[in-house]
């Protein structure tokens, strides 16, 4: 019988705190046969729904917590197809989906559950109060639920009416009905609608829960009930963000970034208008601080004109002005209304070797493997680091944050996507078994290193290719080798920044079949807003590396610019008595200078000098080949 090998799942976001989870979905499916291909390259989509409230008084009018253990009356129908609402107890967990984290999941919550239910799509399935309630004397009325939704192609609304058979007035739910295909919510999401149109001085009203989708697979949460006097004045700054650029056209996200790969920053946020009456004129500052203190290196204003009752997603952004780091530290980004005290904040990172990817994150894309003679049979979830056009540098290891697994072995594999091939196309591969101090199971650590080489064991340089437009995506996936207990990665801060939440993502593998080669099909590509947490590292000379006991490989040293004579010194150790050339490329891969040194003699350390005067400022890489065997470094010139 074959085994499953489960990856984590998405962590629960704290509220206004660094929240650690390392929760495991069970019961995942093995495919999700109606998912379509939603394309390659990544797109920008805010992942955090924390929100920042502005001056509030919202008195609770009142609220039903009549679902405890059973539906309790309410109605459950189906407009369309057969399939119903689902009532979930507390303790049980439907296939595919978390437990709720409601407030009062204890005694269970509703679900719309497309999996267990046998009913064919398209689904128009409705849940509907038994009995009305009144907001006689309340104007201005929200209704607000704790809720967790997974969306396709499905979307989700609020009906209001004053008849127990309507007619309804559907309210859309923002925040779900814009999600990108195959996202969800974070784990409880607190929306609040307003629904005084219909709803307000009303002495006899009736709610529905409504979703519509036209695939199987996929589901809604909720529970807490409430319904609020709405505040003249709420509004909300949210999802704070910054991108930084890759080409032309291109944003990504940006968490802990190398300088080496930095371009430009250009930081943005949401402003959402939750209270009854519209807003004019409404300032926001924004800035960007280096962190723990310092004083602002960017700091700007942009004043929103006219904000509509329920005015979603007002954009506040500076891609026409935006901020070049110039330091190798933390920043904080930070957005004020200038009319009062609610701020949003995000932070992000440049160093000088490091690269994690943290929320605020895009939505990252599953990669569907499948054996090119077999059916498809399982799922991986890939991390996307996208190097800008112009840019690259030598990858020297990469690194995991595990809850658990010792004794197994794991890989690390980085590929590309070839456009014309329609293929995926392997640049690094690392594999290592896990030992003690790779997991901990009460602490957030990094594994030890995972050291990559390609095809030549040289360390990989990654590049922003030939596009302008575009940069270069690498998708990093994490799978096991043979494995024979469930591996856990964590899916929390990162260490290495811990005022960031860094995300994982879950997959599943089948211990049978996992030493053999796969092809990469994007024929069925679904995404999520978390990925595996993976560290890459760059830039430490091979020669301190592991991988450079490989027998005859040759060695390269640390290779350093001498500013004096205008030059650089490259030393190396040949692996056998021969002629060896040394060259030296550009970010682009062109190779710019070239000697040739005849004769040197095997184990014997040796220097190359190339002459750098004419070279612009910048990160350049050099490559020394000796008997068909060759090595890369690189090195930093700055007039």
């Amino acid at each position: 019988m074959k085994k499953t090998i489960l990856f984590i799942a998405a962590g629960l976001i704290a509220t206004g705190a660094n929240a650690q989870s390392k929760q495991a979905f069970k019961n995942l499916p093995w495919a999700k046969t109606d998912a379509k291909a939603e394309g390659t390259e990544a797109v920008y989509m805010p992942g955090v729904q924390t929100m920042h409230y502005g001056k509030a008084t919202i008195a609770q009018i009142g609220s039903t917590e009549t679902w405890g253990g059973s539906l309790a009356g309410w109605i459950p129908a189906a407009s369309s197809g057969t399939v119903s609402p689902k009532w979930v107890n507390a303790g049980t967990n439907p296939n595919y989906f978390p437990d709720l984290a409601s407030a009062s999941a204890g005694d269970g919550w509703v679900i719309f559950d497309f999996n267990d239910n046998t009913g064919t799509a398209p689904v128009d399935a409705t849940l509907t109060s038994p009995s009305s309630f009144s907001f006689t004397g309340h104007a201005h009325v929200g209704v607000t639920i704790s809720e967790w939704h997974n969306r396709f192609q499905d979307s989700v609304y609020i009906d209001i009416a004053t008849g127990p058979s309507g007619p309804w007035t559907s309210y859309a739910i923002y925040q779900n009905n814009t999600l990108r295909p195959n996202d969800e919510t974070d784990n409880p999401f607190n929306t609040l609608v307003n629904i005084s149109a219909t709803a307000g001085n009303q002495g006899t009203v009736y709610i529905r829960f409504h979703l519509k989708g036209d695939y199987q697979g996929y589901g809604w949460a909720f529970d807490d009930l409430k319904f609020f006097d709405l505040d003249p004045v709420d509004v909300r700054l949210q999802r704070s963000a910054h991108t930084y650029k890759t080409g032309n056209y291109e944003e990504y996200p940006l968490g802990v970034i190398p300088m080496q790969f930095m371009t430009e920053v250009h930081p943005f946020t949401f402003v959402d208008n939750y209270g009854y009456n519209a807003q004019t004129n409404l300032s926001v500052n924004s800035s960007i601080t280096t962190t723990p203190a310092g004083g602002p290196t960017y700091n700007q204003n942009k004043t929103l004109a006219n904000l509509a009752v329920s005015g979603f997603d007002s954009a506040i952004n500076y891609t026409s002005n935006p901020f070049s780091p110039d330091l190798n530290t933390p920043y904080r980004y930070t957005n004020v209304f200038t009319q009062g005290s609610a701020t949003d904040t995000a932070e992000f990172s440049v160093t000088d070797t490091t690269w994690l990817q943290a929320r605020p994150s895009f939505t990252a894309h599953g990669y569907y493997l499948n054996k090119s003679a077999a059916p498809a049979f399982s799922y991986e979830y890939c991390t996307i680091f996208n190097v800008p056009y112009g840019k690259s540098d030598t990858l020297t290891s990469m690194n995991l944050s595990l809850y658990n697994g010792s004794g197994q072995t794991v890989a690390i594999q980085i590929y590309t996507y070839d456009d014309a091939g329609g293929i995926f196309q392997p640049v690094a591969s690392a594999t290592k078994t896990l030992i003690g101090s790779d997991v901990s199971n009460t602490s957030i650590t990094w594994s030890s290193n995972f050291f990559p080489a390609d095809a030549s064991n040289n360390s990989p340089i990654l590049t922003g290719g030939t596009n302008d437009s575009f940069g270069q995506n690498y998708y990093v996936v994490v799978k096991t080798i043979n494995a024979t207990q469930d591996v856990v990665l964590w899916t929390a801060d990162a260490p290495a920044f811990p005022a960031t939440e860094y995300f994982g993502g879950q997959a599943l593998q089948d211990t049978s079949d996992n030493s053999d080669t796969y092809t990469f099909g994007n024929g069925t590509i679904f995404g999520f807003t978390t990925v595996p947490c993976v560290k890459l590292n760059f830039g430490v000379p091979q020669t301190n590396l592991a991988i450079q006991n490989v027998a005859n490989k040759v060695k390269v040293f640390e290779a350093y610019p001498n500013p004096a004579n205008n030059n650089i010194n490259i030393p190396f150790m040949a692996n056998a008595k021969g002629n060896v050339t040394v060259s030296i490329t550009n970010s682009l891969g062109q190779v710019i200078k070239s000697q040739t040194l005849n004769g040197v003699q095997a184990g014997v350390q040796t220097t190359a000098t190339l002459p750098t005067s004419d070279l612009a400022s910048g990160t350049y890489f050099f490559t020394v080949e000796s008997n068909g065997n060759r090595s890369s470094g690189r090195f930093t010139i700055k007039h």
